[in-house]
């Protein structure tokens, strides 16, 4: 999931939330009664969608296992948002056009110190 943001509430005094608050455009008030009564960190999607969260030691609900991530229920219709990890295809021969395309794809970090040695011998 791309863009994912966590609000990590125990780290974060006011001041600190307030700029948070400020560069994502969420809700100062909303946050701040989050970090006082439940929520030790809460992950979101830029949009403001709560995805999954743990709890402060001190939450109003006396879940004692407050540590434990959990999810909110929006994460699983967000699931098929995913993309899955593609790694860059292995070259087991060198072949300019090949290694050029895999550059295009995945950037010129993705090639190999033989490919890499193979494009400066061309």
């Amino acid at each position: 999931m791309k863009n994912v943001i966590c609000v990590d509430f125990t780290k974060l005094d006011p001041v600190q939330l307030s700029a948070f608050c400020d560069e994502y455009n969420f809700s100062y008030d909303v946050l701040l009664d989050l970090k006082n009564k439940t929520y030790g960190k809460i992950w979101f999607l830029p949009d403001g969608t709560g995805i999954a969260y743990n709890l402060c030691r001190n939450n109003i609900f006396k879940i004692t296992d407050y540590e434990k991530v959990r999810v909110f229920p929006d994460f699983f219709t967000h699931l098929s948002d995913m993309s899955a990890y593609e790694p860059a295809p292995l070259v087991t021969f060198f072949d300019v056009d090949t290694i050029l395309e895999k550059i295009h794809k995945y950037g010129k970090e993705s090639i190999t110190k033989e490919e890499k040695d193979f494009l400066d011998g061309q």
